[in-house]
């Protein structure tokens, strides 16, 4: 079978009196690859306009149709539709394709000039054409990332990576790659890790989970990769804030207070943390048998001070007062805690709670007044009315012209030079101890005698000074 059919059809058209169209059938399909009939009116008057026409019907599918009609002489070209190219007296059209039953029209519009008998000509060419369906398919590949928009300083931190083939053919090779951001470490120590996952097929999805640990705070960016070997490549990316979550709290107070006094601390909470900090609630406890009598702002609990702050901001700070008191010598410790949304943080303050020595002195004379030459004795006692030891209790006696020193005697030894006595120091006298020195004296002169002691100690560094009055006859 020949490429192509070249089929002519002549009609020849009588000049009848009346008109109508050619009966000619043209050509039908079992004789090529296509069927056409050239017809047009069997008879027209000069200078009339008519129409010839070619109707082309595909008996199988059809390529490269080429349809051509000559412009006699005798007749004027008016028009054609579909319109056609023209090249000198020659009419062309071409169709690129044409279904098998498909059928296309092409009309032209002639005017006679002369009057005759004349043949109008269209000859119509096709190539077979022969075709088969194949349906071409494509890959297309997708990624997804998620993760939290926010995590805790050192906490993990989990993303989900899914990877989707969205077309209808199987991807080729698919591989995921995670690159690590700054500021997220994996347990691997790697900064960008792989998945295999092979081939996949159309509209089939596989889900992966990475798990890093918040190293640093600020915004960091987990970028995920897919690559196939017939789906090109794709990426997504989750963007984590690390925050840290942390709270503060310091105490402090005094290092040294008398028992039964007031001793006063402050307590300082503080957000360190990013975030604000819902119910924060700060509690101080007070060793026993120290107490908290007074705790300003704080609801009084058990023996606790506690506060509520309903908000705490990041960097924000609040400030408590406590104060305490104790009726036991000894350290004793205040603590604080503060908690909040799972934080607990706490401090504590010492103080050492002392006793307070009080020294009391008292001098007598046994005998007063007191004759010349007559002796007699001055008792010294020292009593410590306080709570706490003192030491190196002592003691010095000076008498005056009137009285003269004989001998000295008591708790520690005592020294005798000229109108001085000096007693040794007592090493520790304890709370409501009482101690004694004496002193056998004789009269010297007559007159009224003023005996002074002198009392000194650890606590007392400035003589204490007790004097008694003797009559000298």
């Amino acid at each position: 079978m020949k490429n192509s059919l070249l089929i002519v059809l002549g009609l020849t058209a009588a000049m009848l009196a009346q008109p109508g169209l050619s009966a000619r059938e043209g050509y039908r399909c079992g004789e090529g690859v296509v069927a056409f009939a050239h017809r047009g009116p069997t008879s027209v008057a000069m200078g009339e306009e008519f129409v010839a026409e070619t109707v082309v019907t595909a008996c199988r599918d059809a390529a490269n149709v080429r349809v051509s009609q000559m412009i006699l002489e005798t007749l004027e070209y008016v028009k054609s539709e579909p319109e056609a190219r023209r090249e000198g007296n020659m009419l062309y059209w071409t169709v690129p394709v044409m279904d098998k039953g498909e059928t296309r029209t092409f009309k032209v519009t002639y005017k006679a000039k002369e009057t005759g008998l004349m043949r109008l000509c269209a000859t119509v060419a096709a190539d077979p054409r022969d075709c088969f369906d194949v349906c071409v398919t494509k890959a297309i590949i997708n990624i997804q990332k998620d993760g939290p928009a926010r995590a805790e300083l050192n906490q993990a931190v989990t993303y989900t990576i899914v990877v989707m083939n969205e077309g209808d053919a199987t991807a080729k090779n698919v591989v995921v790659s995670d690159m690590v951001p700054p500021g997220l470490t994996h347990a691997s120590g790697k900064k960008e890790l792989s998945f295999t996952i092979g081939d996949m097929p159309p509209k089939s999805r596989q889900t992966l989970q990475v798990v890093f640990t918040a190293a640093e705070r600020g915004v960091h960016t987990n970028k995920a990769c897919v690559n196939t070997s017939n789906a090109g490549s794709a990426c997504d990316d989750a963007i984590t804030e690390v925050v840290l979550r942390d709270l503060q709290i310091a105490k402090t107070g005094l290092k040294e207070q008398f028992i039964n006094k007031i001793a006063h601390y402050e307590i300082v909470v503080k957000n360190t943390g990013d975030t604000t900090l819902q119910a924060v609630q700060v509690t101080d406890q007070a060793q026993p048998p120290m107490r908290i009598v007074a705790a300003p702002d704080a609801r009084m609990q058990g023996g606790q001070a506690v506060w509520n702050i309903p908000e705490l901001k990041p960097g924000e700070s609040k400030s408590f007062v406590v104060k305490t008191t104790s009726p036991a010598i000894g350290t004793l410790r205040n603590c604080a805690n503060v908690s909040a949304e799972g934080l607990s943080r706490s401090a504590c303050a010492e103080t050492l709670w002392k006793g307070q020595a009080a020294i009391l002195i008292e001098m007598i004379d046994v005998e007063d007044p007191v004759q010349i030459s007559e002796e007699t004795e001055f008792i010294i006692q020292v009593t410590n009315q306080g709570t706490e030891t003192d030491k190196n209790v002592a003691i010095k006696v000076e008498f005056p012209a009137e009285i003269s020193p004989i001998s000295a005697r008591g708790v520690t030894e005592g020294k005798v030079e000229a109108k001085t006595v000096t007693f040794a120091p007592y090493p520790a006298l304890a709370p409501k101890q009482m101690i004694e020195w004496r002193v056998r004296v004789k009269g010297e002169a007559a007159g009224d005698a003023r005996t002074k002691a002198y009392l000194t100690s650890d606590l007392l560094k400035t003589p204490v000074v007790e004097e008694e009055s003797t009559h000298v006859y």
